[in-house]
């Protein structure tokens, strides 16, 4: 009892691994579960447009997305003909400087970003941050200010509510006369915002801007969007400042995290920076692809996806051997077949992918009927047993190249493939089908002839379906389920189901 509780615990464990990554792969690392599968991605433009008039170098300098909640950067295009480019990193930002030593006339660089949406990920920093000190505000609006500050306190609970009260007052419409002088000079939503952070550290709280572009639908001459986030102690808090909704939006793209100067420029004119954003349909495949070469958790960059395409091919071919074993245990353990070999079937219907189904099976009956007909003569000359199963291997090759020769000249494409066929298990299936012969009688070859047929054709129908081949190849975890579930059948002691045939007249 002892060990069969051990049976079941080894099993339980294996499957919870094995089905606990592959949920973890599909649901958080969004490999998709079927194959061919298209993902939609969003291509960003950012263009600067400006004039250069003097002999002077000019210098432009970006802004470049780094925290990128809800979505991951997939690629990165810089066009900038003649233009040097130099990139900066920093805990919130990115910054790409492109400069020239002589430029005249009207100039034009882009950045373009291609991204995926990928919810919960590359979320804010979570760190200390240290609430800032008093700014020292002009008379007037310093009395104006604390005001208008004690009156959200007053009517709040906490620093939530408070922003939320705060908001609702500097950005209500009509706006009062208060708002109105603390707002002076404003001339747009992202500097009102940039004014209420200035105001929130009258009350010691962290604040700061986030500028991005809302990836709803395809759009031309976009601009930046800002969001508000406060600090609560613990975390950062979104708030959207027009309508003092709480939350980073799913479908909004953070472009610049507490820096409002996106585009900074030196010995040029009339700088302009505009937004283009479409989207696109891309083969999962490439998504993938991109992901690992990108990627920093260690599901990620430990892929089958990562190995030289020719390693990949092997791999996919030998994942589908298991489950061609699997099919085998159940077939002679619950269904009591009876086959040449225990897992030659499964080696048999290997082939049978290269030769095709139809072509496989005939191969498979006239090199076995043509090889057992020659092993029985050579048993009459009393060889030795390696000696004899080393000519039947000779007679096997020299069967297989006839009709490869036959095809080709008929002009078949299976000929150029047969070669692939299992040259050794063959050999060994017609020695032990002369065996069985002797022993019990060409009806006893016959029954497991057939049945070797009937579980490579079967483990054939199996394997070539193309989503257990894409599950196995980008979920190789779930060999642990089928390990699992090969232990869990190494304990069935009961009846199989043509011995229940066999002996139903007993049970009569």
């Amino acid at each position: 009892m002892g060990n069969q509780i051990k049976i079941y615990a080894i099993s339980a464990l294996l499957c919870a691994i094995g089905i606990g990554v592959f949920l973890y792969k599909h649901l958080e690392l969004y490999i998709p579960l079927v194959p061919n599968d298209s993902v939609t991605a969003w291509t960003i433009d950012a263009q600067i447009d400006f004039r250069v008039d003097a002999n002077l170098p000019p210098n432009v300098q970006l802004v470049l997305p780094n925290q990128t909640p809800n979505f991951r950067v997939l690629d990165e295009t810089f066009a900038s003909p003649g233009y040097g480019t130099a990139e900066a990193t920093n805990t919130d930002s990115r910054t790409l400087l492109w400069s020239k030593r002589r430029a005249r006339g009207e100039q034009s660089l882009l950045y373009r970003a291609v991204v995926v949406t990928r919810p919960g990920e590359a979320a804010f920093a979570q760190r200390d941050v240290l609430p800032p000190a008093v700014p020292e505000y002009p008379e007037h609006f310093r009395y104006t200010a604390l005001a208008l500050l004690d009156e959200a306190r007053a009517q709040s609970a906490d620093i939530q509510t408070f922003t939320v009260q705060l908001l609702a007052r500097l950005f209500q419409t009509p706006m009062r006369e208060d708002t109105k002088f603390l707002m002076d000079g404003t001339r747009n939503v992202i500097e009102k915002t940039e004014r209420t952070v200035y105001i929130l550290a009258g009350a010691r709280i962290p604040a700061r801007v986030l500028l991005g572009l809302p990836l709803d639908k395809s759009r031309t001459y976009q601009r930046l969007e800002p969001l508000l986030q406060v600090h609560n102690g613990t975390s950062w808090m979104t708030f959207n400042p027009q309508t003092g909704e709480q939350g980073l939006p799913g479908n909004f793209f953070v472009w610049s995290v507490g820096n409002t100067d996106v585009l900074d420029t030196q010995h040029v004119y009339r700088p302009r920076l505009t937004f283009s954003v479409t989207s696109n349909i891309y083969d999962a495949d490439y998504v993938l692809a991109r992901e690992r070469e990108m990627a920093t958790n260690i599901l990620e960059t430990i892929s089958l996806t990562n190995l030289p395409v020719d390693l990949q091919n092997v791999y996919r071919l030998l994942l589908l051997v298991p489950l061609g074993a699997l099919v085998i245990v159940i077939l002679r353990n619950i269904v009591g077949l009876s086959t040449t070999g225990t897992f030659s079937p499964a080696l048999v219907a290997l082939s049978f992918r290269e030769t095709g189904f139809l072509a496989g099976v005939l191969l498979f009956v006239g090199v076995v009927g043509i090889g057992l007909t020659m092993r029985l003569y050579l048993e009459k000359l009393q060889l030795l047993v390696v000696p004899r199963i080393a000519a039947v291997v000779c007679i096997v090759i020299m069967m297989i190249m006839v009709l490869s020769l036959a095809s080709h000249g008929a002009g078949f494409q299976i000929g150029l493939s047969v070669a692939l066929f299992p040259i050794v298990i063959l050999a060994w299936i017609i020695e032990r089908m002369s065996i069985v012969w002797e022993e019990e009688g060409p009806r006893a070859v016959f029954s497991e002839g057939l049945g070797t047929l009937f579980a490579a054709s079967l483990i054939y129908l199996v394997i070539m379906q193309p989503q257990i081949q894409y599950l196995m190849f980008y979920f190789p975890e779930l060999l642990l389920v089928v390990l699992a579930c090969m232990i869990l059948l190494g304990r069935y002691t009961g009846y199989r189901l043509m011995e229940l045939r066999r002996f139903r007249s007993l049970g009569d």
